[in-house]
């Protein structure tokens, strides 16, 4: 498994046309610890998940510490619609193992989030929640020191959410979670420390 030690965010600034977003932000994420970024809508907490994950450049400033390998919840599902919901678990699966045991695994982590009878459904034909619920079983199933969730629990009602937060926590215990919401009941249910932006 690749390592990952402290990520550090050095004088980091990004405007769009009059607005600035952040001016000169320095942060350290410490390597083990889940974060929070809250702030409400149109402050910059997805423009920086994306900074992070290399999809936008900053008008200034770094980012240190970075692993190469990153898995991400997005806010688009982003899934193959037509294919099931197992099969879309399975792409991010290592190369090297069989199909059956691909399948194992996609429906062990499906069944964990209560989505073991949608298993072979076309995700086109799941709700919005059990959508969400596929988005984080795949990205729990690539293996990657560094886990990027952006609003993971849209669409899901209270139980679901605790049980995907509490499934996260257990995939990803020793590792990094930076999560965006404007839920502090789902910043609570990772116990991620808060940064207000």
């Amino acid at each position: 498994r690749e390592y990952m030690s402290q990520i550090r965010i050095e004088n980091l600034s990004k405007a769009y046309q009059e607005k600035e977003l952040f001016h000169n932000l320095n942060l350290t994420l410490e390597e083990g610890h889940t974060y929070c970024f809250f702030a409400p809508s149109g402050r910059g907490k997805t423009t920086l998940l994306r900074i992070l994950l290399g999809l936008e450049a900053p008008d200034s400033g770094k980012i240190l510490g970075l692993p190469d390998n990153k898995s991400v919840v997005f806010q688009e599902d982003r899934l193959c619609e037509s294919f099931s919901a197992l099969t879309n678990v399975s792409l991010v699966l290592p190369d090297n193992l069989s199909k059956k045991e691909k399948n194992r695994l996609a429906g062990t982590i499906l069944k964990e989030l209560y989505l073991e009878d949608s298993a072979d459904k076309p995700v086109h034909l799941l709700s919005r929640g059990m959508k969400r619920r596929v988005s984080v079983a795949r990205a729990l199933m690539y293996d990657a020191p560094l886990l990027i969730l952006d609003e993971p629990f849209e669409g899901l009602d209270a139980a679901n959410m605790q049980n995907a937060a509490d499934i996260i926590k257990e995939h990803y215990k020793g590792r990094t979670i930076l999560l965006v919401t404007h839920s502090m009941e789902e910043a609570m249910a990772l116990n991620a420390t808060i940064i207000e932006l």
